[in-house]
């Protein structure tokens, strides 16, 4: 009798189990996303997936605690769920579990590993793992610093049509920087992400035509490239196309305010610290001290020399 229950129990554990490892890649995005919508019982057979060792599941899990909102948010969690998955061979997770170990808090935080992790993804031929990781050895972190194989990561990805890695390899050849500086090859690329409306390569563009560089000069065209990125919200063009409400005349400084406004939102410096002389003098603005001051300290506290001694002369009155 004792061995007839044991054969019962082992034989329901068996059909679960093959049940649950039969669920195909739509099922478990479709719990994913019923999940995702607080569907609790999505939510528990996204679970009962992960634990028997399905990857998809365990990465849509591990996406649901990163995401923090149908179930807390779990930096540790997400990591071992991504962990499980990107054993097990899959490359979403892998470049996934990079991020995270890159950006997490405190002890969390691995950049060697997240390197170990955008190098198993790039070698699968991931992009935006080769511009992750390109980015980290341009910048030297988590890994020896070396320009000529970030070239190599961002060009892979860019063939790919990887935006971030058009734009950072156009950037290399324009400064030269680990490949020869080749200004049409800048030009190139720069194009081929500005077309996607990627804020960052329209500056670029912009600034090669404000200089005529592999192009004929064309300070209209810069302009009209500026004033497209800054619609794209990128901070550095934003700063520009307020100050080029400076020069009109009649200036506009209510426009030079808005945009800086804009800049300074995301924590641009040179933003911070105009629009702290905007208020304080009551340009295109009515004056506020307070704020004037709040924005000044802000471009202090990262340094910006103007604020600084603006702050020290004020303290001095």
């Amino acid at each position: 009798m004792i061995a007839m229950m044991k054969y019962v129990i082992f034989s329901l554990l068996l059909v679960t189990a093959t049940s649950a490892h039969a669920a195909s890649d739509d099922e478990i995005r479709g719990w994913a996303r019923e999940a995702s919508s607080s569907n609790q019982q999505a939510l528990k057979s996204l679970r009962e997936s992960a634990e028997i060792g399905t990857s998809l599941a365990q990465y849509y899990l591990g996406r649901l605690h990163l995401a923090g909102a149908v179930v807390a948010r779990d930096d540790a969690l997400t990591i071992a769920w991504f962990m499980k998955a990107a054993e097990q061979g899959y490359v979403p997770a892998m470049h996934d579990l990079a991020v995270v170990l890159e950006r997490a808090p405190g002890a969390l935080r691995d950049v060697p590993a997240a390197a170990r992790w955008y190098q198993a993804a790039a070698d699968k031929g991931h992009a935006p793992a080769q511009t992750n990781l390109g980015v980290l050895y341009q910048d030297g972190m988590g890994v020896s610093r070396n320009l000529p194989l970030a070239a190599e990561l961002f060009r892979k990805a860019a063939i790919q049509g990887e935006v971030r890695a058009q734009h950072n390899l156009g950037k290399l050849h324009l400064d030269g920087n680990g490949v020869p500086q080749d200004y049409a090859e800048a030009r190139r690329w720069f194009e081929a992400a500005a077309a996607k409306n990627d804020g960052a390569a329209l500056f670029s563009l912009a600034k090669l035509y404000a200089s005529g560089h592999s192009v004929p000069k064309d300070i209209d065209r810069a302009a009209a490239l500026t004033r497209q990125a800054s619609q794209r919200n990128y901070a550095p063009a934003q700063y520009m196309h307020a100050l080029s409400f400076l020069v009109r005349r009649p200036p506009d400084e209510g426009e030079v305010v808005r945009w800086l406004k804009r800049a300074a939102a995301q924590g641009y410096t040179d933003a911070e610290y105009s629009l702290g002389v905007m208020l304080g003098e009551g340009r295109g603005v009515q004056q506020d001290l307070i704020e004037s001051l709040a924005w000044l300290q802000k471009a202090a506290d990262k340094g910006h020399p103007g604020a600084i001694d603006l702050l020290r002369r004020t303290s001095a009155r």
